[in-house]
C-alpha cells in the first residue's frame, strides 16, 4: 500500500464515479480501477459496491474512507511542515548578544524578521563576552552578536563584521594619565593591566600581548576576573587599568573612573555576527540572509 493507492481511493470515494475520479488524479479509468482492486486485495476487504452506472461504499469502505482522509491530511501537513523547516521558514533559533553595536539596529531588525518569518521562534538572551562566546562554541546558541576577539579559534565558526568599535583605556579618575585626550599603547609601558578571564583559545588572551609587543614591551597583567563588576571595581580601586570597547566602558564607567581613547594602530575591535557553518538549523541561513551578510 502506498500514497497513490490511498489518493485514488479518496478520489473514487469523493466522486463515487470512476470516470470523474480518474480525471481528478490524472490517470486513466483503468489505472484507477486497478489501484482500487490492488488496495482491496491488500486489505482483504471490499471497499465499494460497483453497479453499471454507480459506485457505493461498503460499510467497511465508508469507515476506511473517513480514516484515510484524516491520515492523508495529517501526512500532507507533515510534508508541508517538513519542507518549511528544511527551507528555514519555520523552526527555533537561539540568539545571544552583547548589546554593543547591534543594539543600534537589532530591535528593528528582529521586528522585521519576525513579521517576514512568523513561524520562526527567536529566543534572544543578553550575555557578557566570555559566556556568550562559550555558549556559541558549545552549540547552545545558533547565532551570536559579539566581539571578534572573544571568539575561540574554531574552524567551523563563520563571522561577518558588522562594525568596528573604538577601544579605550579605563582608569581611576586620579590616575596620572587620566587628563590625556588620547593614549597610544606605548604610553602604557609602566602600567599594570586587569582583564576578563577568557577561554584559553580565544584571541583576547593574546591580542594585548601582541599589540604591546609590536610597541616594544610586554604588558604586565596583574589579575584576571570572571565578571565585569569585579573587574571595574578593581580598576576603580587602583589595582590596574583595562582596555575595553568604548560602548562597554561607557556603560560601566562611574564617577571615579575615566575613559581615555586609544589612538594609532589596533585602536578598534571588530563587532561581528557569528554562527556555525555546519549548523543543522536551517533557520540560521534565513536569519543570516536577512542580515545581508551572505
Amino acid at each position: 500500500m502506498d500514497v497513490r493507492h490511498l489518493r485514488c481511493f479518496l478520489a473514487v470515494g469523493e466522486h463515487l464515479n470512476f470516470t470523474r475520479a480518474s480525471r481528478h488524479v490524472c490517470l486513466t479509468q483503468s489505472a484507477v480501477s486497478y489501484q482500487i482492486s490492488a488496495l482491496e486485495s491488500e486489505l482483504g476487504v471490499k471497499l465499494f459496491d460497483r453497479a453499471p452506472h454507480s459506485v457505493h461504499f461498503t460499510p467497511a469502505g465508508r469507515h476506511f474512507y473517513d480514516r484515510v482522509r484524516e491520515i492523508l491530511a495529517s501526512y500532507e501537513g507533515a510534508v508541508i511542515d517538513t519542507r518549511r523547516i528544511a527551507s528555514g521558514v519555520t523552526g527555533i533559533m537561539s540568539i545571544g548578544f552583547l548589546g554593543a553595536v547591534e543594539s543600534r539596529f537589532l530591535p528593528l531588525f528582529i521586528r522585521r524578521f519576525r513579521m517576514k518569518h512568523p513561524d520562526i521562534t527567536l529566543r534572544i538572551e543578553h550575555f557578557d563576552l566570555a559566556p556568550l562566546c562559550g555558549s556559541l562554541a558549545n552549540g547552545d546558541l545558533d547565532v551570536a552578536f559579539t566581539l571578534a576577539l572573544g571568539l575561540p579559534f574554531q574552524a567551523e565558526l563563520q563571522t561577518r563584521v558588522l562594525a568596528r568599535e573604538p577601544l579605550v583605556i579605563v582608569m581611576p579618575a586620579d590616575h596620572p594619565l587620566a587628563g590625556r585626550e588620547a593614549l597610544a599603547y606605548r604610553d602604557l609601558v609602566d602600567e599594570c593591566f586587569v582583564e576578563l578571564v577568557q577561554p584559553l583559545n580565544a584571541p583576547a588572551h593574546t591580542r594585548l600581548v601582541e599589540v604591546c609587543r609590536r610597541q616594544g614591551f610586554t604588558p604586565h597583567t596583574i589579575e584576571r576576573f570572571l565578571g565585569l563588576d569585579a573587574l571595574f571595581l578593581a580598576v576603580e580601586t587602583g589595582v590596574g587599568i583595562a582596555v575595553f570597547p568604548k560602548y562597554l566602558a561607557e556603560a560601566r564607567a562611574k564617577e571615579r573612573l575615566t575613559i581615555v581613547p586609544i589612538c594609532g594602530e589596533d585602536s578598534t575591535v571588530d563587532c561581528v555576527v557569528a554562527w556555525h557553518a555546519n549548523t543543522p538549523n536551517p533557520a540560521v541561513s534565513a536569519f543570516i540572509r536577512e542580515l545581508g551578510v551572505l
